[in-house]
């Protein structure tokens, strides 16, 4: 088409409408994943600890639990360090989600079978002025390799300190390509 046609503009608009809605849609492939495939299931509106604890490191579920709370606190206390000025914030409520079960971790870790183990969460961090979602991040960093952190609002899914998911650069990146067709 000519780019002096005055239908020109219009059939550009899709397109131009589809990169200003994503803000950038590079930087959503580095900060996060726009869709859920290979992630573990997640559980919007809940806090959890997910962890796919290596069977050389637990030779049962119930050590593997054990071995999974024991990162957790160990991460906490680091988190807590570094962000609420050494101050360990012992408040908030941890819960067993459901039995421990053989199951293969995600691609995202490694694609090997361990010990899945999910914990509840639900942070106390008034005290320190840290909000959730910064505190899952930096919990995520202290957390070994088999672990992952997930906040329920919003739904942000954390690994090593890397968002692999978050739930309004996804609604973004969808509004975006629904915008293009």
């Amino acid at each position: 088409m000519n780019p002096r046609h005055p239908l020109f503009a219009l059939a550009t608009l899709p397109p131009l409408l589809a990169l200003a809605l994503c803000g950038g849609c590079a930087s959503l492939k580095s900060n996060s994943v726009a869709s859920v495939d290979g992630l573990p299931h997640l559980s919007p509106g809940h806090n959890q600890i997910m962890a796919w604890v290596p069977q050389d490191q637990a030779q049962t579920g119930s050590v593997a639990r054990a071995v999974a709370h024991i990162a957790l606190v160990e991460a906490k206390k680091a988190t807590e360090a570094e962000l609420c000025g050494g101050n360990w914030v012992f408040s908030g409520k941890l819960e067993q989600d459901d039995t421990t079960v053989l199951a293969a971790a995600p691609p995202s870790l490694g694609d090997y079978t361990g010990w899945q183990v999910r914990i509840s969460w639900k942070p106390s961090l008034a005290e320190c002025g840290v909000t959730p979602l910064d505190y899952s991040r930096a919990l995520s960093r202290h957390l070994p390799n088999w672990m992952m952190a997930q906040t329920g609002q919003p739904l942000v899914l954390f690994h090593q300190g890397t968002a692999l998911y978050h739930q309004d650069s996804a609604s973004r990146f969808a509004m975006a390509l629904n915008a293009a067709k």
